[in-house]
């Protein structure tokens, strides 16, 4: 049989080798089907062609980027984010002799960490001070429901606190700001919700300068002709807006004071039943009572109204006033002379 050129020798082999992968059983003209339809029934499937790839190719190498070192992190994915106890209802308690945190937690079914932190304790508490006790999902209260009211602290320093009702519309609050601050000495102001919404900066000064907030309603509507839901609001609606203005990190819990004062057994216990502790006075300056007070006036009643013997663990009522104002610098100095200390509520009350 004669030698075919080489190049028809290379041709037949690739007809040959393209009839058997195709699964063409002959090659003669006469016996061919239609070619179309032998391609479309035996071609290999994407899928089959890849993992048959997969099988016969070796393995990748590593890329630039998987060479590089696993960023770290703090955070070991065996151990799971805490979260945070979710809080269902709040009883007022008045600690008793021999109590302690984490027995006063097992009574009202909280967490020793979380009562510090939301009473603002500083340790354990002492027998006669007014706490919140948050109660938390899944635990149990033994405490009844009381009505508290707060009206002194702790007698044993010789301390007072001094506590501002303030809104945000009168400009000579920051004079009282400023006397404060150049006397080193941060008190707790209770927020009209309404009206710091005008005044934000005003708010932020309060803030940095390391005073403490508490909530004084929203409209300073009296809660004693509110119903229940409208006390809620006027709690809740104050927290939004001094939130709106320094954040969430920024707490007005767990302190409330009713406007004019006025209080009755129901609204005490919605205010308690929800997260606040009533803060009455000790004394009042009655700057905000009656005809307008000379700053003179403002001097004797606060430092001269009360003997020595019970100024310890006073609580102060004021207003941010034009005449608080002016008579603030020597109220400070007064007390100072005599051996007392201006504090932060959360201070007087103690622990």
């Amino acid at each position: 049989m004669p030698r075919l050129p080489a190049r028809w020798s290379t041709f037949l082999c690739c007809f040959f080798w393209c009839c058997s992968l195709l699964g063409i059983t002959s090659c003669s003209g006469a016996s061919l089907p239609q070619t179309n339809s032998i391609i479309v029934a035996r071609l290999p499937t994407l899928t089959e062609t890849a993992a048959t790839l997969s099988a016969t190719l070796p393995p990748a190498s590593p890329s630039i980027e998987s060479l590089q070192p696993a960023a770290t992190s703090t955070h070991d994915p065996t151990t799971p984010t805490p979260q945070a106890p979710e809080v269902i209802g709040y009883t007022a308690y008045r600690v008793q002799a021999g109590d302690t945190l984490a027995s006063i937690s097992k009574q009202g079914g909280s967490l020793p960490e979380l009562l510090m932190s939301y009473n603002r304790l500083s340790g354990e508490p002492q027998a006669g001070r007014e706490l919140i006790i948050p109660r938390v999902r899944g635990k149990g209260s033994l405490l009844p429901k009381t009505a508290l009211m707060v009206v002194k602290g702790n007698t044993a320093k010789p301390w007072v606190a001094l506590t501002l009702d303030c809104g945000g519309d009168n400009p000579r609050t920051i004079e009282i700001l400023d006397t404060l601050k150049a006397a080193n000495v941060p008190i707790t102001f209770f927020i009209l919700g309404g009206s710091i919404i005008n005044d934000p900066d005003l708010l932020h000064r309060m803030v940095a300068d390391g005073h403490e907030l508490a909530n004084h309603s929203f409209t300073h509507a009296d809660f004693t002709t509110l119903t229940d839901e409208e006390i809620v609001a006027e709690l809740h609606d104050t927290e939004k807006a001094i939130h709106g203005i320094v954040g969430t990190d920024v707490s007005i819990r767990p302190y409330f004071r009713f406007p004019y004062g006025a209080y009755d057994r129901r609204v005490l216990g919605t205010v308690v039943a929800n997260g606040y502790l009533p803060i009455h006075w000790t004394l009042d300056s009655l700057d905000a009572v009656g005809k307008p007070k000379s700053p003179e006036f403002l001097v004797e009643r606060m430092t001269q109204k009360l003997p020595p013997e019970e100024l310890p663990g006073a609580i102060m009522l004021a207003h941010c006033t034009g005449k608080v104002a002016d008579a603030l610098p020597e109220i400070l100095e007064r007390f100072a002379a005599a051996g007392f200390e201006v504090r932060t509520l959360s201070d007087v009350l103690g622990a």
